[in-house]
């Protein structure tokens, strides 16, 4: 009797973290080819519009309670550059605003890349 072959369930962590490398590499390129942007200006216009996105579209969820967008994607979006729309999401839907522990980290995250940033403009300049 042949066995059954199980498919592997994909986890929310893998389907929004995939979908949101995709959009972000996406949206960079069609930015660079398209506009003629520089590759990093590109980057950081796609990667805060996906943050903004993705924090709402968690924030919808939450209303609906249904499956939410991992909070590492969350994190990982900011950590890359997606801070800046990541706060103007939290402030536009009022979302992770009174969390705690996700405050800290996000905020331990614009920290670190306010040190890196200053360290790289002035090794630089």
């Amino acid at each position: 009797m042949p066995t059954k072959r199980r498919s592997r369930q994909v986890s929310p962590l893998e389907f929004y973290g995939l979908a949101a490398i995709a959009m972000v590499a996406a949206g960079t390129f069609l930015l660079y080819r398209r506009y003629s942007w520089s590759p990093v200006e590109a980057w950081f216009i796609t990667v805060n519009i996906e943050a903004v996105l993705f924090f709402g579209y968690d924030k919808v969820l939450a209303w609906s309670g249904r499956n939410r967008v991992p909070e590492k994607v969350l994190f990982g979006l900011s950590f890359i550059g997606g801070s800046p729309g990541g706060l103007a999401a939290m402030i536009l839907f009022w979302h992770k605003i009174k969390k705690p522990n996700f405050q800290r980290v996000f905020w331990a995250i614009v920290v670190l890349q306010i040190f890196v940033g200053s360290v790289w403009f002035f090794m630089i300049r």
